[in-house]
């Protein structure tokens, strides 16, 4: 059973023009919500490599390597976290030569579905976009209900952390296989 959700916060994305953002290397939570903030929060056709690009709501186009010099980290290790991502189900990645879409599979989420939330539009649509949502008559006169949202994920950071440190000793094995045997 999800546990209740703790609620959320409204973060803009100027916070990453704040000094304090601007440290690096990054930590593993810092890039995840990194990721969260260069998400699209809208649908937006872009112009990439030539051609229209449709990137929809919770996705960006990125590299590994523009990732790598944003977080203070080596591409070893972005991608490895990326792959962890991908592993816990997180994250969604289509890559070309070019760049990689990521899809955050969650962000409705983190994000909520902006002014129709909390109206009767917003409540009609909580299963639609990733909540569970229950409705209870009031006792007195039942015109009055409550709106319970149910997260449906609860991602294990420690666990990412464990599975990270084993990708990236296999990576050092495989590195020294190659170069050294």
């Amino acid at each position: 059973m999800a546990k209740p959700s703790k609620g959320w916060i409204k973060l803009s994305r100027d916070i990453t023009d704040h000094w304090l953002w601007q440290e690096k290397p990054f930590d593993k939570k810092s890039a995840w919500i990194d990721l969260i903030l260069m998400a699209n929060h809208k649908d937006k056709t872009i112009f990439f490599s030539g051609a229209p690009l449709l990137i929809k709501r919770g996705q960006l186009v990125t590299s590994e390597k523009k990732l790598s010099e944003r977080w203070g980290w080596s591409r070893n290790k972005t991608r490895a976290f990326l792959g962890q991502l991908k592993v816990q189900g997180m994250i969604l990645a289509e890559g070309t030569a070019k760049g990689t879409t990521l899809t955050l599979v969650n962000y409705d989420n983190f994000q909520g579905r902006g002014p129709a939330e909390g109206t009767a539009k917003g409540t009609a649509e909580g299963t639609a976009d990733g909540t569970q949502t229950r409705m209870y008559k009031n006792d007195k006169n039942g015109k009055n209900r409550a709106r319970v949202q149910i997260e449906q994920h609860d991602y294990n950071f420690d666990e990412i952390d464990r599975q990270l440190a084993i990708l990236q000793t296999k990576e050092a094995e495989d590195y020294e296989q190659r170069n050294m045997g």
